[in-house]
């Protein structure tokens, strides 16, 4: 049993919020399970997780509207709810059913995912205050229904990216570029003074950063960060495939504006955001974040401009670039949390060398380890708690099958896993019921068990042991933590399952993320009803719950089951996002952007 937050309201939002006294980083994500009572006698029928909250009529709001059978997004002013975006849902929404919600926000830009399938972006204006531009980080989150009655549970606010992995800053003072490497795609780039200059050629100078991989994971947070000096248009190139097609965030000083635009060899440059913005003669800092399909761009520590595009910005390279006129770059900063940069800490689990066997053994496929990686990483969120960031690794593991060096039985390298096809030539276990260990009866340890002889796991390797001890590794855990995990020890014995102890492994630090200027938190607040309302002081005790309107608020038990990692570890957005070709019919979805329209054509029709 579960608790959760039971609402009823009907002129006014009813609100609750976790009070934080800075801002939140310019991404974040709040998710959240929502629930809408079935509208009757006179109430509608909808539940949303409320952002960049300033007033009770000022913030803007996103979620499910049973009564219009929509998903919505939108804002309050004093007008009432306004709704700036919806989409009807295949199949309709239903009332009295629990939906998995997730919102990104990444600066100006709000996405919206439901259940892990349904999904729309808006871009809001940034907010002007005295005149500073803000973002929607600014604002209190929380949840809340109009005029209707709903329940709220599993609420989480996210600070991603969980764990970065590459966050370093090139100041062009060692006599090269360094710590990363440039490859110089057109233009006359050189260094001069501490500073990385050009003179474009053509239409562009671009000088691509070389990290090492070819690119990006899709999922991947990426941050780019510089100081600026340009005369004509100069400023950070992404998603990048060749010279006819890429896109751009950059400083326009001519035309006083910040443009977030693409490049077509079809079309040109075409911007597709723009916000006047008077560029000095000297220095100005231009900040991108490029999350899933959205770019968010700030000047001088502004948030100044977002967009939104039909496929994701972070799978192409990127680099600098400049056009118009001669420009300059210094302080360059690269932050990301792709899982190529991440120590995969150890590696390898190994056969004891007694149980190699070099008979042949039937050979593992996909579909089972698939099956079996499924329930490990429920396992792990349990031992973990839903709300670990360190759960983000999941997002981006792939698991495969191959032949190891004699006596490996699993490897981790990156966010790749490999198992051996065949056990070492012993032979898997493939337990159809992963969750439990009836096969396993004879205890050797805490955590440690061995099949009996009669026991269809005798004499064979455990895949359930190995396949949660790599993705441990993809955790950050190692061999040394064998200690407090069994599982984590590198070497297995046929016929042995060693399990989590959730205890112990709750008790494990994270490890620290890199640190530099306006580095996101790590970490996740998880807001806990039953610690909340039994007056417990512990990881709750900080949050300042707070309700606005007119309604009644409690806490009810249900047996609502809290959903698995597919929901709650970190969801991939780019597995969201739009791609070439996604109709049915091969046609675009309405709405598609003007890249797409420049690259595809004006009907949106894929080239064959």
């Amino acid at each position: 049993m579960t608790n959760r937050a039971e609402l009823s309201c009907r002129e006014l939002v009813e609100l609750v919020t976790d009070y934080l006294e800075d801002a939140l980083p310019g991404y974040f994500e709040v998710q959240a399970s929502v629930l809408a009572v079935k509208p009757t006698g006179g109430w509608n029928a909808n539940s949303f997780i409320i952002f960049d909250y300033q007033a009770e009529d000022d913030f803007k709001f996103a979620g499910i509207d049973v009564s219009l059978n929509k998903l919505v997004m939108g804002h309050r002013d004093a007008g009432g709810w306004q709704v700036d975006e919806q989409a009807p849902v295949k199949g309709g929404l239903k009332a009295d059913k629990y939906y998995n919600m997730l919102l990104a926000v990444n600066g100006v830009n709000a996405t919206l995912v439901i259940d892990n399938k349904m999904a729309f972006t808006h871009t809001y204006a940034p907010r002007i205050v005295d005149g500073y531009s803000y973002g929607l980080n600014w604002g209190m989150v929380g949840v809340g229904s109009n005029n209707a009655r709903g329940a709220f549970d599993n609420i989480q606010v996210q600070v991603l990216p969980p764990q970065v992995t590459f966050n370093e800053i090139e100041n062009f003072t060692n006599g090269g570029p360094d710590p990363f490497e440039f490859n110089v795609e057109n233009g006359a780039w050189s260094l001069s003074g501490g500073r990385y200059g050009v003179t474009p050629n053509g239409s562009a100078g671009i000088s691509l950063v070389d990290l090492g991989p070819d690119n990006l994971a899709v999922s991947s947070y990426l941050e780019l960060n510089a100081k600026v000096s340009t005369s004509g248009r100069a400023g950070f190139v992404f998603d990048r495939y060749d010279d006819g097609s890429f896109k751009f965030a950059a400083l326009d000083a001519a035309a006083g504006q910040v443009i977030i635009g693409h490049y077509t060899a079809k079309s040109g440059w075409v911007s597709d955001a723009t916000v006047a913005k008077t560029i000095g003669a000297g220095d100005s800092t231009l900040g991108v974040t490029l999350k899933g399909t959205t770019v968010s761009v700030t000047l001088n520590g502004q948030t100044v401009l977002g967009y939104a595009f039909n496929a994701t910005t972070v799978d192409g390279r990127f680099g600098l670039l400049a056009s118009g006129g001669q420009a300059s770059f210094d302080d360059l900063r690269v932050m990301t949390d792709d899982p190529a940069f991440a120590d995969s800490g150890g590696g390898s689990m190994i056969a004891a060398a007694s149980d190699v066997d070099s008979g042949s053994a039937s050979t593992l496929t996909q579909s089972e380890l698939d099956a079996i990686a499924t329930v490990v990483m429920s396992q792990w969120t349990d031992a973990l708690g839903a709300g670990d960031a360190r759960l983000a690794a999941f997002a981006d593991v792939r698991l495969v099958i191959g032949d190891l060096a004699d006596g490996d039985l699993g490897d981790t390298q990156g966010n790749t896993i490999v198992l051996d096809a065949d056990a070492a030539g012993a032979g898997w276990f493939v337990d159809v019921s992963p969750a439990e260990n009836s096969e396993f009866r004879v205890r050797l340890d805490r955590n440690v068990f061995a099949a009996a002889p009669d026991s269809a796991a005798y004499d064979r390797f455990d895949l359930v042991t190995v396949v949660t001890h790599e993705l441990g590794h993809m955790l950050g855990f190692d061999h040394d933590d064998a200690g407090q995990m069994a599982v984590m020890n590198d070497a297995l014995d046929a016929g042995v399952r060693y399990t989590l102890d959730s205890g112990v492994v709750q008790a494990s630090t994270p490890p620290p993320a890199a640190t530099g200027p306006s580095q996101p938190t790590a970490g996740a607040i998880t807001f806990d009803y039953n610690a909340m309302y039994s007056g417990a002081t512990g990881s709750n005790a900080g949050i300042e719950w707070q309700s606005t309107g007119a309604g009644n608020w409690g806490v009810q038990l249900s047996p609502y089951t809290p959903p698995g990692p597919a929901n709650f570890a970190s969801p991939n957005l780019a597995e969201f996002a739009l791609k070439f070709g996604d109709g049915e019919d091969g046609t675009q979805p309405a709405g598609f952007d003007s890249m797409g329209q420049d690259l595809l054509g004006g009907k949106g029709k894929t080239k064959r």
